[in-house]
């Protein structure tokens, strides 16, 4: 099994309803869009990994490691 899918798995996070997580994402999505400043996106960033973390259950190594890429074309991005 591949280590994502493990996590994923194992989340604290897997019984909550999908169409809750699809309405929160959508909402932190719009607060980013809607606020169009830097330092806004970096606090959703870090609220939505700390929840992630604290809530889900998924280590926070893991979790850097998984967020490396895209984390390298958004800095290269801005």
């Amino acid at each position: 099994m591949i280590s994502i899918d493990k996590y994923a798995y194992s989340s604290r996070l897997r019984r909550t309803d999908p169409m809750q997580k699809l309405v929160f994402a959508i909402m932190t999505l719009a607060v980013c869009i809607w606020a169009a400043r830097n330092i806004i996106s970096i606090i959703v960033i870090l609220i939505m990994g700390g929840m992630t973390v604290r809530r889900g259950g998924i280590p926070l190594r893991f979790l850097l490691k998984i967020l490396l890429v895209p984390m390298s074309f958004l800095i290269i991005s801005t």
